[in-house]
Parts: structure tokens; sequence; C-alpha cells
């Protein structure tokens, strides 16, 4: 992965199990997650949406493909757990009471 044009700059590699770290949610736990933070989220359109915008940004998601020459190959995204401060601006947190 190269974060400028420059040929000459070095290339950063990451491992799988590096990616996986930083990156451990799938579209099931990060739904659950939801559910479990927010009073009002419902698995709707407006979440759909939401998602899908999120998922442009690699803070966020990592996009696997299944073959990653192939851009029709069929993908799964992986999420990083920070995607809820995002969420956190469109749904109603749960109050917590210890």
């Amino acid at each position: 992965m190269r974060v400028t044009t420059d040929p000459n700059a070095p290339a950063v590699r990451l491992t799988e199990e590096q990616i996986r770290d930083t990156y451990r949610w799938d579209y099931r736990t990060l739904t659950e997650k939801c559910r479990d933070r927010y009073e009002d989220f419902k698995v709707d359109k407006r979440y759909h949406e939401l998602r899908k915008q999120i998922e442009t940004d690699l803070r966020y998601v990592h996009v696997r493909r299944l073959d990653p020459l192939n851009p029709k190959s069929p993908r799964k995204c992986f999420y990083n757990p920070d995607i809820l401060r995002i969420f956190d601006a469109y749904y109603t947190r749960r109050n917590k009471r210890g």
C-alpha cells in the first residue's frame, strides 16, 4: 500500500491478522452492536444507506474480495469499532445505568 504517488516512497505491508485486528466486526456484529447501543435503531433503509456511505471511508471499513484481481468478485466488509462514532450522530444512545 502506498499513500503517496512518489514511487520511491516505502511500501507498507499489513498482514491479514493486522487488518483483522483493526477491522474486527463483520456486518452481523456491527448490526448487533448498533442494536445494543441505540434505542431508536432499526435495520432499515436508513441504516443501510448510512452504512454504505461510510463504507467509502477506509478508516472504518476494509473490503475483502474473494478474488482481489477481479473487481466483480464477491466481497465482504469488515468494520472498525470506531464506526460507532459516526452512527452516534444519527441514532440515540441508550442510557446505561450502573
